[in-house]
């Protein structure tokens, strides 16, 4: 019977002794992919896995061999590699030691994946601020017995005492960040990371990843304002510091599988658990809300086209249902963390902002 040489592979690196926990990530975006193959492409794949035989069957041996493969099967599915170039990516490899080809595996993997639904984040997939279905929330109010009409926006919250420049001038701020930390919020999940913030404009091209659940993202890495990630010997503008950006936007794309819908982003929010990619119960490791990285600046090449600079459309402040300023922030499903209502100073701060750039405010009930 003849071997199954993808599959076998697939299932290397997805053990544990390839690449931790994370080889099952790179196992399902693999797996993905090589479904969208028709049947004679994989064939021709597996066959161009063929590395003969060997004589010393240890363990080592028999890893090295998984490696090997693991490189190549990334490069066929991944990179404009054709099977006549076999040749060239066996010898390439021939003499790598292990740790070698895991970096020329995952280095084989796209920043971004999920492409083809890149269009569903385009501007006219959500409710814009002007919309006139949604006036009824330009102004507080008691929904208790009333509809909350239907919207879905994205937003960057804001922390009381922590605004900086984003209370004065958010759209010149937001479009010299690389990554910027957002939700997609509905009025059926309208729990944002804060009380308050920014609904923001942005095309398809400036999404970078994307979670039903806080992704714990490090938005300054590649800076020197980096905790998690410091620089070390790395110059900040260096092609190095750029460099750590992108492989960490791959990490994460990874440890969703994809880039998600703003619907899938909905649906996940307050149900999926990022460590285990999974669904799990309340009493799980859940947040509240949800978290997409976007970036401000414009003319960045992503995804197959060209980010634009961000635009702020409108702010937002949440409130109970009675209409009374929301208090609770942040935590998971079971526990959160309280805080007083919005602050009077707060509230002028932000109505001045709404004057000073023309931009609505919505008072958005939270259920």
């Amino acid at each position: 019977m003849p071997k199954d040489r993808i599959e076998e592979t697939l299932t290397a690196i997805s053990e544990d002794w390839f690449l931790g926990f994370a080889g099952r990530h790179y196992e399902l975006a693999l797996r993905k992919e090589i479904e969208k193959l028709g049947q004679p492409k994989k064939t021709e794949i597996d066959s161009a896995m063929s590395l003969g035989g060997y004589w010393f069957h240890t363990q080592s041996q028999k890893r090295l061999r998984h490696g090997r493969r693991a490189y190549l099967l990334a490069n066929y599915v991944f990179k404009p590699v054709t099977i006549l170039q076999t040749q060239t990516l066996k010898q390439r490899c021939s003499n790598w030691n292990m740790e070698t080809l895991r970096r020329g595996f995952k280095s084989s993997f796209p920043c971004f994946l999920g492409d083809q639904l890149r269009y569903t984040w385009a501007p006219g997939s959500l409710t814009r601020v002007t919309d006139p279905s949604i006036s009824a929330l330009l102004r507080p109010r008691d929904w208790t017995n009333a509809v909350v009409p239907d919207y879905k926006f994205i937003i960057h919250s804001m922390t009381e005492g922590h605004e900086g420049n984003l209370i004065t001038d958010p759209e010149a701020t937001m479009r010299q960040w690389d990554a910027i930390s957002a939700s997609v919020i509905s009025n059926e999940k309208p729990n944002a990371y804060d009380r308050f913030g920014l609904i923001l404009k942005l095309s398809q091209y400036n999404i970078l990843t994307t979670s039903g659940a806080d992704q714990w993202f490090d938005n300054y890495i590649g800076t020197t304002r980096s905790t998690k990630n410091p620089l070390g010997n790395v110059h900040p503008n260096s092609v190095q510091a750029k460099g750590m950006l992108a492989k960490h936007i791959g990490r994460f794309t990874l440890g969703i599988g994809a880039l998600l819908t703003p619907d899938q982003v909905l649906e996940y929010t307050a149900k999926w658990d990022n460590r285990t990619r999974t669904y799990v119960s309340p009493e799980g490791h859940l947040t509240r809300h949800n978290e997409i990285t976007i970036t401000g600046k414009g003319y960045v090449a992503i995804g197959g086209g060209y980010s634009q600079p961000l635009e702020v459309e409108g702010i937002f402040i949440l409130i109970n249902k009675d209409g009374s300023y929301y208090s609770k922030t942040q935590g998971n499903v079971v526990r959160e963390l309280i805080r007083p209502a919005l602050q009077d100073n707060t509230i002028l701060r932000l109505e001045t902002l709404s004057r000073t750039k023309s931009l609505p405010i919505l008072y958005l009930p939270v259920t």
